[in-house]
């Protein structure tokens, strides 16, 4: 026997719903030595809930009324009782009716809290103005941060309370780019453990779990401590940044992946700006809240102009000690060294059929600048740290970082001749 309101179990003799309250009425027969009981349990009910009016309705009708005047007052009672159980609960045997299935108004659905576009490709040149961050707060200490929305495509949102190195989760939140960027933010509660303790148990984990992992912070202060490291992803091809926050009973973290880098300057750029950006409006990471604008990151990051200046100066060095370095020619090849280090290899223009001569400069075994040059036809290729930040094409047209880009497929050619030249592979 259940109630029909709730579906709740019944006891055989229940009066009420244990679970709703609601009034149980039966449809069979009672007896008249019961009578009196169940008019006062239905008076007390009815009064509790002030609506003794509402229940026990007299009719309006005269007649009706005269034709029951003689009847014992428990008989009328039991009869306007019994005309109210089409308002009032009653009992089946029948099993309760299904619960609705969940749709999309009742239950949570991440990708309309978060913002996030589900299934959108991967663009770190559209995430660059930090203004356009999303901003999350929890309400829980200070676990809250801004995040570029429209560089991911997948959430993944977890509130179920497992155990780890940390505590117990309270809430994860992984935001997962098409090409592999990931933003994890975490935080945890833990129990009867110092933050000293914890700060160690962090420290000790992160180290482990991140490939080359360098300490960028590990403190601990009066109230709380810091873990902040560096490292690297996928067998070096992107980074990862994990800056945690120790609090009396939480634990914070944010975890910064970028996805593997492309052919280049502008993708590097672009994925170390939104790296610093978010680590800098991270509240548990420490930092400013401030962010440069991505031209001036760009600007005090490569620092070009000192990069070309000193390409320059390696440059007119060789050039000036011509006659104080050793020349060897190899099978028609030209060689400059200086005390056995490569400093110059040419490649005459007519060793091969492309026509073109290429002087190649070097600094420490590393390939700064290529000269491809033909009469008075001339490429200019400057390098940095194997990436190309400058090219300036026949015209003289010069093209920096992003804009030199569009020249990387040849670039790339000739860097792989010009470590190939000195026993080396690019």
């Amino acid at each position: 026997m259940v109630c029909k309101n709730c579906g709740q179990k019944l006891q055989k003799d229940a009066a009420f719903c244990p679970k709703c309250g609601s009034q149980i009425i039966r449809k069979k027969q009672i007896s008249n030595g019961g009578m009196v009981f169940l008019i006062t349990v239905v008076l007390i009910a009815v009064a509790a809930v002030g609506t003794v009016a509402g229940v026990l309705r007299y009719s309006s009708d005269r007649k009706e009324l005269e034709s029951k005047a003689e009847l014992p007052d428990a008989v009328v009672m039991q009869e306007q009782v019994l005309e109210l159980q089409t308002e009032t609960v009653s009992v089946t045997d029948a099993e309760p009716a299904q619960e609705p299935e969940q749709t999309a108004e009742n239950t949570f659905d991440a990708y309309e809290e978060f913002g996030i576009t589900q299934g959108r490709k991967e663009n770190y040149a559209e995430n660059l103005d930090t203004s356009a961050y999303r901003y999350y707060s929890s309400g829980i200490t200070d676990f809250n941060f801004f995040y570029p929305a429209g560089l991911y495509g997948e959430i993944v949102y977890n509130e179920k309370q497992t155990e780890s190195n940390y505590g117990t989760n309270m809430i994860s939140i992984e935001f997962i780019g098409s090409a592999g960027a990931k933003l994890i933010v975490s935080l945890w509660q833990y129990g009867n453990m110092s933050i000293e303790t914890m700060t160690e148990t962090v420290y000790n984990t992160e180290m482990a779990a991140i490939s080359d992992a360098a300490p960028v912070i590990h403190k601990v202060w009066e109230d709380y401590g810091r873990v902040i490291l560096t490292g690297t992803m996928d067998t070096g091809e992107s980074l990862i940044w994990s800056m945690t926050k120790i609090e009396p009973q939480y634990v914070l973290q944010m975890q910064i992946i970028s996805s593997k880098y492309q052919a280049g300057y502008a993708d590097r750029l672009q994925k170390g700006y939104v790296l610093e950006s978010l680590y800098r409006l991270c509240p548990f990471s420490g930092s400013s809240y401030t962010c440069r604008s991505y031209e001036v990151y760009k600007a005090e990051t490569v620092k070009l102009d000192e990069k070309i200046e000193q390409s320059r100066e390696w440059y007119y060095w060789t050039q000036d000690n011509l006659d104080n370095l050793q020349v060897e020619d190899r099978n028609g090849v030209i060689y400059v060294s200086d005390a056995g280090v490569i400093r110059k290899v040419t490649v005459p223009a007519g060793m091969d059929a492309t026509g073109y001569a290429r002087d190649y400069y070097y600094v420490d075994n590393r390939l700064y600048f290529a000269l491809v040059h033909n009469n008075n036809v001339e490429n200019r290729f400057y390098f940095s740290d194997d990436m190309l930040i400058r090219y300036i094409d026949d015209k003289q047209v010069t093209y920096d970082l992003e804009d030199a880009d569009a020249h990387i497929d040849a670039a790339s050619g000739f860097q792989k001749e010009a470590y190939a030249l000195i026993g080396q592979t690019f």
